[in-house]
């Protein structure tokens, strides 16, 4: 079992980075893969949620391919090697409010699909995260200035369509999806691809660890310094141990 506890460099990273308003408060740049294709990527945590992402767009591709992408990552971070990533959740209410698409629409974010649904993780993101407005607000009104006009600490988070990993249990072959053009969330047919990796209504994933981490601070040389900090691993295994980061 690997386990790993992060050093004080990650509070500095954010401090440099200027992540004082109240939108970001909960992300977090933690560090950055140490080799392979992805070194220098950044990785980032929302200590909101408790989860770490990956700030990588993958090329676009249909929902299936894109989880395998995921769920294939070997990514090693701080000399510790995590190959636990997937795509990012959706709440599924298909079954409850709709038997066909479209599902149930709202603005309010009462249903999955529709605008202002911080229920997801990546409307939690886009909404809560990094404070962007959707194209309506919760009353269904257009909003000028809406889109991904806010990024905070990510560098490869664009303007288009990502996969979840969230099927549309309603109805066979359609997962859920997310629009950071406008802030919509929506299904679609699983095996539709898309022209390239910027192209505005491809399918892309968003890969994080669904486990947490505990940063570490000397002396000793690890140490717990906050529970609001994510755990990778620790958390999803029920241990609370780590291992002491060389510095």
């Amino acid at each position: 079992m690997k386990k790993q506890c992060w050093a004080g460099m990650a509070v500095m990273a954010w401090v440099a980075l200027g992540l004082n308003s109240q939108a970001q408060a909960s992300l977090v740049v933690a560090g950055t893969v140490d080799s392979g294709p992805y070194a220098g990527v950044q990785v980032i945590n929302d200590t909101d949620l408790n989860i770490t992402w990956l700030d990588y767009s993958n090329t676009s591709a249909a929902s299936y391919s894109q989880m395998s992408w995921a769920s294939s990552l070997s990514l090693t971070v701080n000399g510790v090697t995590y190959d636990n990533w997937r795509l990012p959740s959706t709440v599924d209410d298909s079954q409850v409010y709709s038997q066909q698409l479209p599902a149930n629409y709202s603005y309010s974010g009462e249903y999955s699909s529709g605008y202002n649904n911080t229920t997801s993780e990546m409307g939690h993101l886009y909404y809560t995260e990094l404070g962007n407005n959707g194209r309506y607000d919760t009353n269904g009104n257009y909003q000028p200035g809406y889109g991904l006009t806010e990024t905070g600490p990510f560098a490869n988070l664009v303007s288009s369509w990502y996969w979840s990993g969230t099927e549309y249990l309603a109805y066979p072959n359609v997962a859920w999806g997310f629009y950071t053009n406008d802030g919509r969330q929506d299904a679609a047919i699983t095996s539709r691809t898309a022209w390239s990796s910027m192209a505005p209504s491809s399918p892309m994933p968003w890969p994080f660890f669904p486990d947490r981490f505990r940063p570490c601070l000397s002396p000793p040389r690890c140490c717990l310094l906050a529970r609001a900090w994510p755990v990778w691993r620790a958390w999803a295994e029920g241990g609370a141990a780590v291992d002491a980061l060389a510095l």
